[in-house]
C-alpha cells in the first residue's frame, strides 16, 4: 500500500497528468508499536511541511495475493480528535451570573451531542 501512491504519482507523470491535490508523503513504520513519535512529528510540522494539508489518509493495509493489491475505500476505526476549552479566567459567581456567562463545560457538551444523530 505504501508504494502505491508512489505509483499513482508515477502513472500520472507518464500520463501528463497533472496530479488534482498536492501530495506530502510521510512514511512511518512503527504502527505495530504504537506510531511512536508520529503524533508529536505532525504536530510540531503543522507550520511548516505540513502548513497547506488539508487532509491526512494512512496507508496501512495488506495484498490479497502476490500480485494484487487491496483497495481500502472505507474503515471503522479510531479517530483522535484534541479540543481546547477556554473559560472565563476568573470564578463567577453563579448568584450573581448565573445564566448571563457562557459555562465552557456546558458549551462543550452541547457541541460534542451534536457531532452524533440521535
Amino acid at each position: 500500500p505504501a508504494l502505491s501512491w508512489l505509483w499513482i504519482v508515477e502513472a500520472h507523470q507518464q500520463l501528463g497528468v497533472e496530479l488534482p491535490v498536492n501530495i506530502k508523503i510521510m512514511y512511518e513504520g512503527m504502527e505495530e508499536s504504537g506510531s511512536e513519535g508520529l503524533f508529536e512529528t505532525i504536530a510540531s510540522e503543522a507550520n511548516k511541511f505540513l502548513d497547506d494539508v488539508d487532509f491526512y489518509c494512512i496507508s496501512d493495509n495488506y495484498w490479497l495475493g502476490k500480485t494484487k493489491p487491496c483497495l481500502t475505500y472505507g474503515l471503522r476505526g479510531l479517530s483522535y480528535f484534541q479540543v481546547t476549552v477556554q473559560g472565563c479566567e476568573q470564578d463567577l459567581h453563579s448568584g450573581t451570573l448565573g445564566g448571563t456567562v457562557h459555562e465552557a463545560m456546558t458549551d462543550l457538551i452541547h457541541i460534542m451531542s451534536s457531532l452524533v444523530d440521535s
